[in-house]
This record gives C-alpha cells, structure tokens and sequence, in this order.
C-alpha cells in the first residue's frame, strides 16, 4: 500500500487511469525501497470490465562488460542499458506504475532504455560503478533531479541540466 498527500498542484494519476493503459506499453514502475520508479514492465494484456493488466518485468542485461555484470548480480537498481522480457506479473492496481516510457526494441524480446530530450530523470549523485563490491553499504542512496539536454550518443552519453 502506498500513502501519498494529496497534491494541489497536478493530478499525478489522471496518466493511470485504467482506459491509459494498452497492449506494448512501457511503464516505469515504483520500487519499495523509496518509491522511485526504477522498474519496467511491459503491458501484455489488459483486462476489461474488470481492471487487470498482465505485464512481463523487463530485466537488465548487461553486455560482456563485468563491472555491470557484477552491478546487477550485487542487486543495486538499473535505469538504464540493456533489458530483456522476464518473469510473468498479474496486477490490480494502476497505481504501481509511475509514467509511460518511451524504450527501443531492438531484437525479439531485447529493448534498450535510455532518458531522452526534456524528460526529468533522477542520478545517483557520487555514483561510482564500484558501488558492486561493498553493495550493503550503498542502498541509501541521494539524487539529483535533472532535465535531460541531448538524447543519449554512443562513447558521449547525454546532456543534463
């Protein structure tokens, strides 16, 4: 269960409506950890009149580098890179998800995920990919909120603000 205030400046889950959802969607979807959306599902069925979505979690996968083998194998959280469908989920509740995303297919089953022009991300701030050797004590973890500047370039990355 998730306790929020109301907010009196935007309506957050008018995007979560059950009629918001269909077929091939990415979402964004909260952990609960701190509640920051670092999960991704995709929509694989949605059911009516009952409200029901049958999703398929997308899991990171690393290339051969293994350092980001070692990330993930230490379970600290990915944002972005390499994903592959994984396990089947059933849900009730819109209000897992956080926002669409907008993710590259780039072979069956393989999608790519990175921010984009304009959206909001939050960074680890001090992250270190050596975080993987002593993971215990890296779970608490700082950001900083930014606007992304450039879409992401190959061996360049991105620019944010």
């Amino acid at each position: 269960m998730y306790y929020y205030p109301d907010t009196e400046f935007s309506d957050f889950d008018k995007h979560k409506a059950e009629n918001c959802f269909a077929v091939d969607q990415i979402w964004a979807v909260y952990d609960t950890l701190d509640f920051m959306p670092r999960f991704y599902a995709h929509i694989r069925k949605v059911f009516s009149p009952e409200f029901k979505i049958k999703l398929r979690w997308l899991e990171p996968h690393p290339e051969e580098d293994q350092r980001e083998c070692a990330w993930i194998r230490a379970e600290l959280p990915v944002g972005c890179g390499n994903f592959r469908g994984g396990n089947t989920y059933y849900t009730t509740d819109p209000l897992i998800f956080s926002h669409q995303m907008q993710c590259v297919m780039v072979a069956r089953g393989l999608y790519i995920v990175y921010p984009r022009k304009a959206e909001t991300w939050a960074l680890f701030k001090d992250w270190d990919i050596l975080w993987s050797s002593d993971p215990e004590n890296h779970r608490m973890y700082k950001y900083e909120i930014v606007e992304i500047l450039s879409d992401y370039v190959e061996d360049m990355g991105i620019q944010v603000g």
